[in-house]
């Protein structure tokens, strides 16, 4: 049977109430044509695998212990950002605009070993985490207005990575946890 799925970085509580205000905030100010993130599915995703067989879980469990083989790491998140621009937003983002180096070696490291249990190799790694996806450019002027005026410095530290089964739904997707492999230098 095929899962779809994807490994990922948790997101603390913390931030989560503060980026669900965040949105809440927006929603009250401008009017968008936006479907929003709800907090408990936010993360920042390290790669996207797709449509997995689950008899490929303990290959990519092995790859992932050889990926944690990190020290951990503390991630600042400080900025809110756009897909694929400001003039042309689709996805609008929470992001840290000088991800650590360990947040990058973690990455490549991750493709690696994807690499090497079959998996396509990618090499565009953007720390950010979704809030919000756009069905049309409708207001998000006032959007840019008012992310302007929020201040966003948190720290995520960054002790374990996540195996994500992902389900689609009419509500929404819906995560569960495969396993977690956590960092160990």
């Amino acid at each position: 049977m095929k899962i779809r799925a994807f490994i990922a970085i948790d997101v603390p509580l913390q931030l989560k109430e503060k980026l669900k205000s965040v949105q809440e905030s927006i929603i009250k100010k401008c009017p968008l044509d936006c479907k929003w993130v709800k907090p408990e599915n936010m993360h920042i995703t390290l790669k996207f695998l797709g449509y997995i067989l689950e008899e490929k879980i303990g290959l990519l469990k092995t790859a992932l212990e050889k990926s944690a083989k990190l020290p951990p790491f503390t991630i600042k998140i400080n900025s809110f950002g756009f897909f694929p621009s400001s003039n042309n937003i689709r996805v609008f983002f929470a992001q840290s605009t000088n991800p650590p180096s360990e947040l990058l070696r973690l990455s490549r490291s991750i493709e690696d070993n994807m690499f090497s249990v079959g998996f396509k190799k990618e090499e565009r790694f953007h720390c950010h985490i979704t809030l919000g996806r756009f069905k049309s450019r409708k207001n998000t002027s006032c959007l840019i207005k008012e992310i302007e005026k929020i201040k966003l410095d948190y720290q995520i530290p960054v002790k374990e990575i996540v195996l994500y089964k992902s389900t689609l739904t009419r509500l929404g997707s819906i995560y569960e946890i495969i396993f977690r492999s956590t960092l160990t230098d």
